[in-house]
Protein backbone atom coordinates (compact mmCIF):
# COMPACT_ATOMS: atom_id res chain seq x y z
CA UNK A 1 0.00 0.00 0.00
CA UNK A 2 0.93 3.55 -0.58
CA UNK A 3 0.56 6.08 1.90
CA UNK A 4 -1.04 9.47 0.95
CA UNK A 5 -0.75 11.90 3.80
CA UNK A 6 -3.12 14.73 5.31
CA UNK A 7 -3.17 17.83 3.14
CA UNK A 8 -2.08 16.46 -0.22
CA UNK A 9 -3.89 17.41 -3.33
CA UNK A 10 -3.71 14.83 -6.39
CA UNK A 11 -4.84 16.49 -9.39
CA UNK A 12 -5.07 14.94 -13.12
CA UNK A 13 -3.69 11.30 -13.75
CA UNK A 14 -1.58 11.25 -10.83
CA UNK A 15 -0.73 7.61 -10.26
CA UNK A 16 0.87 6.88 -6.65
CA UNK A 17 2.57 3.53 -7.25
CA UNK A 18 2.95 0.79 -4.26
CA UNK A 19 5.14 1.58 -0.47
CA UNK A 20 5.16 5.36 -1.98
CA UNK A 21 4.86 8.24 0.74
CA UNK A 22 3.69 11.19 -0.42
CA UNK A 23 2.25 14.61 1.30
CA UNK A 24 1.18 16.97 2.27
CA UNK A 25 2.15 18.61 -1.08
CA UNK A 26 0.73 19.06 -4.42
CA UNK A 27 1.04 16.38 -6.93
CA UNK A 28 -0.42 16.97 -10.81
CA UNK A 29 0.12 14.21 -14.07
CA UNK A 30 2.83 13.06 -11.79
CA UNK A 31 3.54 9.31 -11.58
CA UNK A 32 5.34 8.66 -8.09
CA UNK A 33 7.61 5.45 -8.10
CA UNK A 34 7.32 2.81 -5.60
CA UNK A 35 9.10 3.04 -2.32
CA UNK A 36 9.49 6.79 -3.73
CA UNK A 37 8.82 9.52 -0.48
CA UNK A 38 7.97 13.07 -1.44
CA UNK A 39 6.96 15.68 1.57
CA UNK A 40 5.84 18.90 1.09
CA UNK A 41 6.68 18.80 -2.60
CA UNK A 42 4.74 20.76 -5.78
CA UNK A 43 5.16 18.02 -8.64
CA UNK A 44 3.79 18.62 -11.80
CA UNK A 45 4.05 16.08 -14.48
CA UNK A 46 6.69 13.72 -14.48
CA UNK A 47 7.97 10.64 -13.07
CA UNK A 48 9.44 10.37 -9.78
CA UNK A 49 11.67 7.95 -10.17
CA UNK A 50 11.09 4.41 -7.42
CA UNK A 51 13.21 4.52 -4.47
CA UNK A 52 13.91 8.27 -4.39
CA UNK A 53 13.61 10.91 -1.74
CA UNK A 54 13.02 13.95 -2.77
CA UNK A 55 13.91 17.15 -0.54
CA UNK A 56 11.26 18.54 1.02
CA UNK A 57 10.02 22.14 -0.52
CA UNK A 58 11.19 20.89 -3.36
CA UNK A 59 9.27 21.47 -6.85
CA UNK A 60 9.32 19.01 -9.20
CA UNK A 61 10.21 18.54 -11.72
CA UNK A 62 13.89 20.76 -11.70
CA UNK A 63 13.80 23.57 -14.41
CA UNK A 64 16.81 24.03 -16.21
CA UNK A 65 18.49 27.11 -15.30
CA UNK A 66 16.58 27.47 -12.39
CA UNK A 67 19.20 29.48 -9.98
CA UNK A 68 19.78 28.11 -6.52
CA UNK A 69 17.48 24.73 -7.36
CA UNK A 70 18.68 21.11 -7.55
CA UNK A 71 18.66 17.77 -9.03
CA UNK A 72 16.21 15.59 -7.41
CA UNK A 73 18.70 12.58 -7.86
CA UNK A 74 22.56 13.66 -7.53
CA UNK A 75 21.72 17.41 -5.68
CA UNK A 76 23.76 18.70 -8.94
CA UNK A 77 22.62 22.28 -9.51
CA UNK A 78 20.31 22.57 -12.28
CA UNK A 79 21.96 23.66 -15.40
CA UNK A 80 25.35 21.90 -14.56
CA UNK A 81 24.99 18.08 -15.95
CA UNK A 82 27.55 16.88 -17.87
Amino acid sequence: DSCILPGTQLHGHTDVRAQAVVGPGEFTDTVVGARAVACHVVARGGAIPAGTTLPPFMIFPVEQGTAGSTDALGGIPAGQHH
